[in-house]
C-alpha cells in the first residue's frame, strides 16, 4: 500500500505535467456542463483517487489477513505464532479454533511484522470463519485439505502500517469485512519426492472473491475518509483459462465518504484486465451536485473528468502498487506467506538441570521442520562428535547422554522448515559449574545501548540482535565496513565504510533504520575514524590513528598521525617523522596538543608519548621488555588495550597500569598464570570499581583477584560489551558470555 497523502501529491503533479487543460477552455467543456463546479479541478482528482485507495487498501487488507488465516489453517496445532522476514512476528490466539467444526474464530496479533518487503504492521485483528467446502485430498507436506469455499469476517479498532525505513508516521486503518472465497483446486494424487519431504503437486483454478465492507477507513484528504456499505466482487481466471477475453474483474459498488466536509459519494467502479495484461474500465464517485470520473485506457492513461469537462489525465501503472489489478488465488497467496515466514529456533537456552535429568533434550522451531544435525563439541571446535536426532513436527529432540563431557557442553542444532526448505541452527552451550550463562549471538561489532542492540555485519547484511540473541533487523547495504561506533549524543550507529567504490561516513538513525551519508573521505582516513573507547560501546570524541601514505607501485612514502572529530566529521593530519610502532592512540589529558601510543612488537610493549601537535612534532619513547611481560602474545596486529582513567592518573596499557605522570613506573602488573604466559586488561569499570582482564575480575583499587576467568581462555584481543551492569564477552561458535559484574562491585 502506498503512502496515502505522498501518492496523492504524486499524481497531481503527473496531472499538472500531462494535463490536457483546466475545466475552463471551449475544448475542454461540453456546450453545457451538467453540474455547477463545488469543488477544483485537483481537489475533484483527489477525492476519486482517494476513493480508489481505499479500495484498494481494501484488497490488500484481506491478503494479509487470509494469507495469515491459511498460514494458522495449514500449520500445527501445536505452534501459536508465525515470524516474519523482518523477525517481527504474529501471534494467534487459537482458543476457539475448531477445524472439524467447520467455523470459529481467531485472533492476530501483528507486532513490527514486515509485509511486502516495505511495509510494517502492529495491531490486533479479529476474524470469524466459517469453513464451507474442501478438496478430496489432503496436501503434502501440510497434512490438511485445500479449502474451496470459506467466509472470513475480520475487523480492527486500529491497525498501524508504517513504511520499513520509518520515514514518516504510521497510518491508521479501520475496517469491518466480511469475504466470501470461492476456489477451484487441481491437486495430483501422486506425490513427489523434493529432498526428504514428500508433496503434491498443486494447481489453481478460478478464484473469485465478494467483499461486503461494512467500513473501511483511514486519513488520506482528512482525518478520516472511509467506505461504507461498500460491495467490491472481485474474479480471477487461472491460466490455462485465459482467452482473448478479460481473465481479471473488479466491481465496486457502495459509499464513498469525504471527511472534509462529510459529503456522501455514490462509489461505482468496473475495472478488467486481459490476457495480454492490459487494463481498462471506469471508476465514477458522484452525488447530487457532482460528478467525478476516470477512464482507464489499455495504453495505461486514466482519464478523468470532472462535471463532464475533461481536467487531465495521469499514467495509472504509478498511481497504484498493483493490489487494485491483481487477484491473488488461494494456494499462491499461502505460498507467499511460507516464503515470507522466516525459520527461527524458538529455545532461548539449555540448562544443566536439563541435560542431567532429561533423557531427551527438545529444541523447538517456529515451523514444522526435518532435522539436519546435532553436532557436539568444545567451544574451539575440538574434539566433536555428530548425534542422531529426530523430529516431531516443530521440534527436534536427541539423546542428552551422547553430549560430551566437558566443564563447557556445548552442541549446535540444524534444521530446515518442511514447508519452504529454509535452514537455520543454533548453539547452545552450559557451565557444568554453573560461573555463568551464555547466549548465542553471531559476533557483533558494536553494542547500542540505548537501543540494546548488538549490531554485526556479514557478507553486505546488517543486522541487529537483540540481548536474548533475537535478530530484530537485517538488511543487505552495498558497504564495506572499517569502523562502527555509536554517537554519544544522538544514540545512532555511525558507520565508515565503502559504497561504489567511494569511501564514506555514515548514520544509521536507530530509530527507523534510515541511512545517511555524512560525507565522503579517503580510504585512509575512513580507516582512522570512528574509534571506539576501549571502556564504553560509544565513539571517541576525538579518535587518533596512524596511517602510512603509499605510493603508487604500493612503496610507502610517509606516515601521518590523523587526529579525527567523531561529533564534526572533521579531521586533521599530521606528518610524522619516525616509524610508529603502536596502533592504539589516545588523547593526554595532562599535556594539551599531546596523545599516548601504544603497541606490542618483538621488543616487548612500546609506548608512545607525543608531544606539541600541529607544531614541531616530539616523540619520546618507553619501552617494556619481556621481562615485565612474561612472554609475548602475537596479535592479529599491534594494537594494545589502552585508556586513562577519570583522575588522569594512571595509564592502563595492556598488561600494565602506569604513573601518567612518569611512565617509566609501574604502578601494577598482570603476570598471568602458570597456564597462561602474558594477561591483558579488556576493561575498566570505574563506576563499578572493578578491572576486568583475560584472565580475571580484579579490584581497581587494590588489584585483588575476585573472580577467575582462566576457564574461557580469553585473548588479549576479545571483543567484549557493557550492557548495564553485566560484561557480554564474545566467545568462539557465536556464543557470548554473560558475565554479572554486580557481586564483585566496590560501588
Amino acid at each position: 500500500m502506498k503512502q496515502p497523502v505522498q501518492q496523492l501529491i504524486f499524481i497531481l503533479m503527473l496531472m499538472t505535467l500531462v494535463a490536457c487543460g483546466g475545466g475552463s477552455s471551449d475544448s475542454d467543456v461540453i456546450e453545457e456542463p451538467i453540474k455547477e463546479n463545488n469543488y477544483s479541478d485537483e481537489d475533484s482528482a483527489n477525492l476519486l483517487l482517494a476513493a480508489l485507495v481505499l479500495v484498494e487498501g481494501v484488497i490488500e487488507v484481506n491478503e494479509l489477513v487470509e494469507a495469515e488465516f491459511l498460514y494458522v489453517y495449514f500449520s500445527s496445532e501445536s505452534m501459536d505464532s508465525r515470524v516474519c522476514a523482518n523477525n517481527g512476528e504474529v501471534t494467534w490466539n487459537r482458543d476457539n479454533l475448531n477445524w472439524q467444526n467447520g467455523h470459529g474464530a481467531l485472533e492476530l496479533q501483528f507486532e513490527n511484522c514486515l509485509v511486502s518487503s516495505s511495509f510494517m504492521f502492529n495491531g490486533k485483528v479479529s476474524i470469524n470463519y466459517t469453513l464451507n467446502q474442501f478438496t478430496d485430498n489432503e496436501i503434502k507436506p501440510f497434512l490438511k485439505k485445500g479449502l474451496e469455499k470459506f467466509s472470513l469476517s475480520y475487523k480492527t479498532d486500529g491497525l498501524e502500517v508504517s513504511p520499513e525505513d520509518g520515514s514518516s508516521e504510521p497510518a491508521v486503518v479501520k475496517f469491518d469485512i466480511d469475504n466470501s472465497i470461492e476456489q477451484l483446486w487441481d491437486i495430483d494424487d501422486v506425490t513427489y519426492e523434493h529432498g526428504v519431504i514428500e508433496k503434491n503437486k498443486v494447481e489453481s483454478g478460478d478464484t473469485a472473491r465478494t467483499f461486503t465492507v461494512n467500513s473501511f477507513s483511514a486519513s488520506l484528504l482528512s482525518e478520516k475518509e472511509e467506505l461504507r456499505s461498500v460491495t467490491i466482487s472481485q474474479k480471477h481466471l487461472a491460466e490455462v483459462n485465459y482467452a482473448s477475453d478479460n481473465h481479471y474483474n473488479l466491481e465496486v459498488d457502495g459509499d464513498f465518504v469525504y471527511g472534509g466536509d462529510n459529503s456522501i459519494w455514490k462509489l461505482n467502479a468496473g475495472l478488467n484486465k486481459s490476457s495480454s495484461d492490459h487494463a481498462s474500465g471506469s471508476t465514477t464517485i458522484e452525488n447530487e451536485t457532482d460528478s467525478v470520473r476516470a477512464n482507464f485506457t489499455m495504453d495505461g492513461y486514466a482519464n478523468f473528468t470532472y462535471n463532464n469537462a475533461n481536467i487531465g489525465s495521469a499514467w495509472f501503472p504509478d498511481v497504484f502498487d498493483g493490489a487494485i489489478w491483481r487477484s491473488r488465488n488461494v494456494w499462491g497467496l499461502f505460498l507467499e506467506q511460507v516464503y515470507a515466514t522466516k525459520l527461527k529456533v524458538l529455545t532461548q537456552s539449555i540448562n544443566l538441570e536439563q541435560i542431567n535429568e532429561q533423557a531427551q533434550i527438545e529444541i523447538e522451531f517456529s515451523a514444522p521442520v526435518h532435522s539436519q544435525g546435532v553436532r557436539a563439541e568444545d567451544l574451539s571446535g575440538y574434539p566433536f562428535r555428530q548425534i542422531d536426532s529426530t523430529t516431531n513436527n516443530n521440534k527436534l529432540s536427541f539423546d542428552s547422554g551422547l553430549l560430551l563431557e566437558n566443564e563447557i557442553i556445548y552442541f549446535s542444532a540444524s534444521a530446515q522448515s518442511i514447508y519452504a526448505g529454509e535452514g537455520t541452527s543454533k548453539g547452545f552451550a552450559v557451565d557444568v559449574l554453573e560461573r555463568g550463562e551464555f547466549v548465542h549471538i553471531p559476533k557483533p561489532s558494536v553494542f547500542v545501548p540505548g537501543k540494546n542492540l548488538f549490531f554485526y555485519e556479514e557478507n553486505s547484511y546488517w543486522q541487529f540482535f537483540d540481548i536474548t540473541g533475537e535478530m530484530v533487523y537485517k538488511k543487505e547495504h552495498l558497504t564495506s565496513i572499517y569502523n562502527a561506533c555509536v554517537d554519544s549524543q544522538t544514540g545512532n550507529l555511525l558507520i565508515s565504510g565503502k559504497v561504489g567504490g567511494t569511501d564514506s561516513i555514515f548514520m544509521l538513525d536507530m530509530n527507523g533504520y534510515s541511512l545517511k551519508d555524512l560525507g565522503s573521505k579517503q580510504e585512509s582516513i575512513q580507516r582512522v575514524a570512528l574509534r571506539r573507547s576501549n571502556n564504553s560501546n560509544y565513539c571517541r570524541e576525538i579518535a587518533y590513528g596512524i596511517y602510512t601514505e603509499m605510493a603508487e607501485g604500493g612503496n610507502p612514502t610517509s606516515d601521518y598521525l590523523v587526529k579525527f572529530n567523531n561529533l564534526t566529521n572533521e579531521y586533521e593530519q599530521y606528518l610524522l617523522q619516525t616509524e610508529p610502532t603502536g596502533y592504539s592512540i589516545i588523547e593526554n589529558p595532562k599535556i594539551e596538543k599531546s596523545v599516548i601510543s601504544g603497541g606490542l612488537n618483538l621488543s616487548g610493549l612500546i609506548i608512545g608519548l607525543y608531544s606539541n601537535l600541529g607544531g614541531e612534532l616530539s616523540r619520546e619513547e618507553f619501552q617494556f621488555s619481556f621481562d615485565h611481560l612474561e612472554g609475548y602474545h602475537n596479535h592479529n596486529d599491534n594494537s594494545v588495550f589502552l585508556e586513562v582513567d577519570e583522575a588522569g592518573a594512571r595509564l592502563f596499557a595492556h598488561n600494565l597500569v602506569l604513573n601518567l605522570e612518569n611512565l617509566n613506573e609501574i604502578i601494577h602488573e598482570f603476570s598471568g598464570t602458570e597456564n597462561v604466559e602474558i594477561e591483558s586488561i579488556l576493561r575498566v569499570r570505574e563506576d563499578l570499581g572493578l578491572i576486568v582482564t583475560t584472565e580475571g575480575v580484579y579490584d581497581l583499587n587494590n588489584y585483588e583477584k575476585l573472580k577467575s576467568l582462566s576457564f574461557l581462555k580469553l585473548k588479549p584481543e576479545q571483543k567484549v560489551f557493557d550492557v548495564e551492569k553485566q560484561l557480554y564477552i564474545a566467545l568462539e561458535k557465536n556464543m557470548i558470555f554473560k558475565l554479572d559484574l554486580t557481586p564483585y562491585s566496590s560501588k
